[in-house]
């Protein structure tokens, strides 16, 4: 077979197999079968120390990097918390 015919024949393949399009499949952690038994297994989403330190950028003080008012306190909007600057 030539390369472009193999190549779509592969991309068509699903990365993925389930015994049928209702299938749970198993967990990931325990390897139960999640079609008969629901899983206990606490699935924490796991963050890289390196990234962890991303999480607090809406809590940075909006006044600190955008400017500042010297003659009064200035609230904002940061996501879905108000960040109070005080000059």
């Amino acid at each position: 077979m030539s390369g472009p015919i193999r190549d779509n024949i592969l991309l068509d393949v699903p990365l993925i197999r389930l015994c049928n399009e209702g299938c749970k499949g198993i967990c990931s952690e325990c390897g139960n079968d999640l079609n008969t038994n629901q899983c206990e297994c606490q699935k924490e989403e796991e963050v890289d120390p390196r990234f962890a330190v991303l999480k607090t950028l809406k809590k940075v003080e909006i006044g600190r990097i955008n400017g500042s008012s010297e003659e009064k306190n200035i609230e904002v909007q940061a996501g879905n918390e108000k960040v109070s600057h005080e000059p």
